[in-house]
């Protein structure tokens, strides 16, 4: 159980909860509740809160970040299309240089498929011309939009479309508060 910075994701903070737990519109238990994270901590700031949760497709286990509305991935994904679509890949000294527990995943910013690196995939050069923002800072993709950027990755890993979340869970997401 966590503390819960914002039960529905856009009340007022209340520390003193825990969350237990995310379920999507239909009541539906989204993965299991790894942590939560809120974004903006003065009181000038508009809180985020997102909920990390372990998910896992086709028997690879990895974990995605939901806010109230959509998933997001821990890694940026470049695509051969202007508007995020195509063929999408990551940058491998990225993939290859970073510990990870879980892979690194991207998701788009439209909808809610899921990415991972090719574990097959060799390092190449790749003609891309768009990607998703992704917040280092953070530690997460934040934005939800789709950034055109015409250039070549020398180090371009293939990534592999595991399926779409939002066939599986339905937004609005909540948080599951402990009694």
């Amino acid at each position: 159980m966590f503390p819960c910075y914002t039960c529905d994701l856009a009340a007022k903070p209340q520390p003193q909860s825990l969350v237990t737990g995310v379920i999507d519109a239909t009541g539906q238990a989204v993965g299991k509740l790894v942590g939560t994270f809120r974004y903006g901590s003065s009181p000038y700031d508009v809180p985020f809160v997102y909920a990390d949760v372990s998910l896992q497709i086709n028997g690879i286990k990895f974990v995605v970040s939901i806010d109230k509305s959509q998933f997001y991935g821990n890694s940026e994904l470049w695509f051969t299309a202007p508007d995020c679509t195509g063929q999408a890949y990551f940058e491998g000294h990225i993939i290859n240089n970073a510990p990870r527990l879980f892979p690194a995943i991207g998701v788009p910013p439209v909808g809610g498929v899921v990415y991972i690196a090719n574990p097959n995939g060799s390092p190449t050069a790749v003609s891309v011309a768009s990607q998703t923002r992704f917040n280092s800072d953070l530690g997460k993709q934040l934005s939800t939009h789709c950034i055109p950027n015409v250039t070549t990755l020398t180090d371009a890993i293939e990534a592999i479309n595991l399926g779409d979340l939002t066939t599986l869970y339905t937004p609005p997401f909540s948080f599951q508060i402990a009694p």
